[in-house]
């Protein structure tokens, strides 16, 4: 998957200064001129970023999470709604700091 210059500036970013918050979500979702804005999936590279607290992917076009998710064992937040979530791994329960699941 290529990812778009912000969304990889982003996650660059958030590795770089360890932050605990990451924003990939898109504002006006809803447009059809945002569709090419929208992830298809979660980057491999946000699963690297252990020391995230708060992931935001609200609005993007995620059909489903994969296992990987499990790798963030420090998440506290993690906003998937607007999506189209259609898959969720049994894993999401190993997140056992994860205290807001946004789904819908």
């Amino acid at each position: 998957m290529s990812l778009n210059s912000e969304v990889q500036q982003k996650i660059e970013r958030a590795k770089k200064e360890n932050l605990t918050e990451l924003d990939l979500s898109v504002r006006g979702y809803w447009l059809a001129e945002n569709d090419d804005k929208k992830l298809t999936q979660i980057p491999v590279e946000v699963f690297e970023l252990q020391q995230l607290k708060v992931l935001n992917l609200r609005g993007n076009s995620i059909p489903e999470i994969p296992e990987q998710i499990n790798q963030l064992r420090n998440l506290k937040s993690l906003n998937l709604s607007s999506n189209q979530l259609s898959k969720i791994p049994k894993s999401l329960e190993n997140l056992t700091n994860l205290t807001s699941l946004d789904l819908l």
